[in-house]
Formats: structure tokens, sequence, C-alpha cells
């Protein structure tokens, strides 16, 4: 019994040692969320292609700063396209929403988004559409990478990444990528 309380014992030390390892260079690491944007504008010099990824769809607190990085990077570093872990169907209605000058609805066009039928999104939208009518030389759009015969879950990441590549390459633009963790990797 006495050897099983000490490796009991070792394993729960090694345990809190490698916490302490992790939070020591999380510590060191770490930038505050308020002023992330300079970092983020060093980090990202170059970067075409970049992937918002997330834990589980749906979460509020995800969405939240999801979109303020899109803000940032629509509005500051030339991202012209964002893409979404979504059918692209649904995504076509959503970008000719964002792309007219008319009010639209946008209520609607969001009917099928299921996981992305939320505030956040309805935010998001209505802010680049309203950034797309102040910049009608620079307007962003939106597309979903997903297609209804992507069924199969052995092709489906690859082929999504072949439609982000299509739209990369047809638009010569910086593209932001928001899906889950599983396709982003």
């Amino acid at each position: 019994m006495k050897k099983l309380y000490f490796i009991i014992l070792l394993l729960m030390s090694s345990a809190s040692y490698a916490q302490e390892t992790d939070l020591t260079w999380l510590n060191q690491n770490a930038i505050s969320l308020t002023s992330y944007q300079s970092k983020l504008k060093q980090d990202l010099t170059g970067i075409e292609i970049l992937m918002l990824g997330e834990a589980s769809h749906g979460t509020k607190e995800f969405y939240l700063e999801k979109n303020k990085l899109i803000k940032y990077l629509v509005s500051n570093d030339g991202y012209t396209q964002i893409g979404f872990e979504h059918l692209d169907t649904e995504f076509k209605k959503i970008n000719d929403y964002i792309q007219s000058n008319k009010n639209g609805d946008l209520d609607l066009a969001m009917k099928g988004l299921m996981a992305y039928r939320t505030q956040e999104f309805v935010e998001l939208f209505e802010w680049l559409k309203h950034y797309n009518m102040m910049n009608p030389s620079k307007k962003v759009s939106v597309f979903g990478f997903h297609k209804e015969e992507f069924y199969d879950p052995f092709t489906r990441d690859q082929l999504m990444t072949d439609e982000v590549v299509k739209v990369k390459n047809a638009s010569k633009a910086k593209v932001i990528l928001w899906a889950h963790n599983i396709h982003t990797a």
C-alpha cells in the first residue's frame, strides 16, 4: 500500500510541475487582449491565409473575440475574403446581403446558418455591410467552403481546403478562415 501512495504522490508532483511549467510559459508569453494588435500585425506579416479556430461551434466568447480580430484585420491589414466552415450556398446569401447597398433581409439570409445564427454573427455581418458601403474600392466578401457533397469525413477536409485555394487563387486576396480546430489542423 505504501508503494501505491508513493506512486500516486510521484504522479501528482510531476503533474503539478508540468502545470507550473505551463503556467510560467503562459505568464511569460501572454499578451493582453486589450493590446494585442501591434503584436498581431507583427506576427501576421506576409500571412495570406489566416485560420481562426474554435474548440466548439456556438461558444459566444469565441465568436466575440473572432469578431474583434476580423474587424481589426479587415480595417488594418487588408483582409478581404472571409471563409466559413459552412455550406457555400448559405454563405452566398450572406455575401449578397453584405455586398448590396440596399437594406435587404439579414434574418432571412441567415435562416440556414444553424450554429452561426447568433447575435454575434448578425453584428459581424452588419459591420461588414457597413464597411463595404464606406469602402467600395476594397469590399469584403464572405464565402462558405463546405459543399453539400462533402459528406465523406475522410475527404471532407481536403475538399474544403481545395475550395479555399480556389477562392484564394481567383481573388488574389488575403483570406481569413473561421472553422472548428479539427478542420484548421
